[in-house]
């Protein structure tokens, strides 16, 4: 009797791991820090500039995030941003 050693599936496995590659490259992670003494709290979207779908999807997440700020009636303040990325409302 031959046990079964999964090595059928090895150009599935192969298949599998090169989409979750692609799909990790482009993923997009919205990171968050705050200042416990004065309720600040920071966004981070890191984005492959090269990546127009990600891009995209990050502007998409900032609007959001930006309508969540705005709920509560908090204020958007970029003075620890960086680049051009800085907002200031």
């Amino acid at each position: 009797m031959q046990i079964f050693d999964g090595r059928a599936f090895d150009p599935i496995r192969v298949q599998l791991n090169a989409i979750h590659k692609r799909i990790l490259k482009s993923r997009l992670f919205v990171a968050l820090h705050m200042h416990a003494g004065d309720g600040n709290v920071h966004t981070n979207i890191p984005v492959n500039s090269d990546d127009y779908a990600m891009l995209h999807d990050a502007n998409v997440a900032v609007a959001r995030i930006m309508k969540l700020a705005r709920a509560p009636k908090g204020v958007i303040y970029g003075a620890d941003g960086h680049g051009n990325s800085k907002v200031h409302e």
